[in-house]
């Protein structure tokens, strides 16, 4: 930068040898405190942080899509019209899923229908 700026030529005409001695005290200072490697350090830390969360981050979510890959395999198929009338929201939102794991075709994420009728008329049209 001191070559680009013209830095030099600046210094050369206003600088007097008290400014020349302070700006090589300020270096002299700035290199004895290595304020640079504590900067590169910290930053080195910060990186590392950030990337242990992110680690952390994709460990739950793989955990948390196994847990429910292993939910979803504790659902018993059920076809039954009568079984399924008489399940609860959770049991006909499990059944869902499964039916949309199986690659049923046309069923609507479970977020998009809001109620039980909804979800059972979803369920019986898979069937």
């Amino acid at each position: 930068m001191f070559n680009f700026n013209n830095t030099e030529a600046f210094m050369t005409k206003y600088f007097t040898p008290e400014d020349h001695t302070f700006i090589h005290e300020e270096a002299h200072e700035a290199e004895h405190n290595k304020g640079e490697k504590k900067i590169r350090e910290e930053l080195r830390l910060h990186a590392a942080a950030k990337a242990d969360a992110a680690r952390q981050k994709a460990t739950d979510t793989a955990a948390k899509l196994a847990k429910k890959v292993a939910d979803l395999a504790a659902v018993e198929h059920i076809e039954d019209e009568e079984v399924i009338k008489a399940m609860s929201k959770p049991g006909l939102k499990d059944q869902l899923q499964l039916y949309r794991q199986l690659g049923v075709p046309d069923i609507s994420k479970i977020s998009s229908i809001p109620n039980k009728p909804e979800i059972y008329s979803a369920l019986l049209a898979a069937v």
